[in-house]
């Protein structure tokens, strides 16, 4: 899976969260536990983003990895 459509899905998700929240996003990293700086870095794909990292992100939205991930595989 390209990591690039990965990060793509999660900030197309956060931005949606953010405008639908009214929260900020440093707010909402720190309560996901990311510095802000990460985080902005994270979903902007300024730096890799590791299972860790979106393992944080779907457990704070309380999403599975295929709200982000789609295998090959399984598009029809």
């Amino acid at each position: 899976m390209d990591e690039l459509l990965v990060v793509a899905r999660v900030k197309h998700y956060v931005k949606n969260y953010l405008k639908n929240t009214g929260k900020r996003q440093c707010f909402l990293a720190k309560e996901i536990g990311f510095e802000p700086k990460k985080f902005s870095s994270l979903i902007n794909g300024r730096v890799a983003m590791s299972i860790t990292d979106l393992t944080k992100i779907c457990a704070y939205f309380k999403e599975p990895a295929s709200t982000f991930i789609i295998l090959e595989d399984s598009v029809a």
